[in-house]
């Protein structure tokens, strides 16, 4: 009941919806058809702006059910390493990757030479 809050959210925005625009146009042909002062003029308003009001006060509800969906990614990608990388743990496989990297282009020599340096130092 409360795992899936985003998506209970957004189908209760739905379904409350649906039952106020049909309460409206019931309440609102009841109201016409009482022949008494304002009451059809009332069933007339109520035809009319009640399915809207109710359009709008979903769409606050069902807004609030979509940010809570979209967190509850962030927080999964957030958590999540990036697929395809892994940390580089030993100084032979970080100077193997340095390597790969000076043979594919993506690092000068000069740069190749210093970050080899500073692995040297690391090791001491």
């Amino acid at each position: 009941m409360f795992d899936n809050i985003g998506s209970n959210l957004k189908t209760a925005a739905t379904i409350i919806c649906w039952a106020e625009i049909v309460i409206c146009f019931i309440a609102a042909i009841s109201l016409m058809f009482i022949d008494d002062g304002i009451f059809p003029f009332l069933g007339l308003l109520l035809l009319f702006i009640g399915p809207f009001t109710a359009w709008v006060s979903s769409l606050i509800i069902y807004g609030l059910g979509q940010l809570v969906e979209n967190s509850n990614k962030l927080v999964a990608q957030h958590n999540v390493q990036p697929t395809g990388t892994k940390p580089i743990e030993t100084v032979y496989e970080k100077m193997q990757e340095l390597n790969k990297w000076k043979q594919q282009g993506l690092i000068t020599e000069a740069e190749y030479m210093q970050k080899l340096e500073m692995l040297k130092n690391e090791q001491k």
